[in-house]
């Protein structure tokens, strides 16, 4: 993975998702393009989770158009969202 290399972090996609480094990298380069586009402090998104799952209309996370279903998602990663306020 480009992303991991460049930032010098060892493991495997999908597993190196749920690492505390991959998350602390990948919230630091979201605020470092927050503020080379100028954005505002509280424009910045602080904390950010990437997940390895597909967005299908099969896993019902999407529409057959393709709409993301907010409610599905938010019941799906219900604790993986907790969990970006705790950090």
């Amino acid at each position: 993975m480009k992303f991991a290399q460049e930032n010098h972090l060892e493991g495997e996609y999908p597993a190196i998702l749920d690492t505390a480094a991959f998350r602390k990298a990948a919230s630091h380069s979201f605020a470092a393009l927050g503020r080379k586009d100028g954005l505002q402090s509280f424009e910045i998104v602080k904390h950010v989770r990437v997940v390895a799952d597909e967005w299908t209309p099969e896993n019902g996370l999407v529409t057959a158009s393709l709409k993301v279903r907010r409610s599905e998602i938010d019941k799906h990663y219900a604790t993986a969202i907790q969990e970006l306020f705790v950090e």
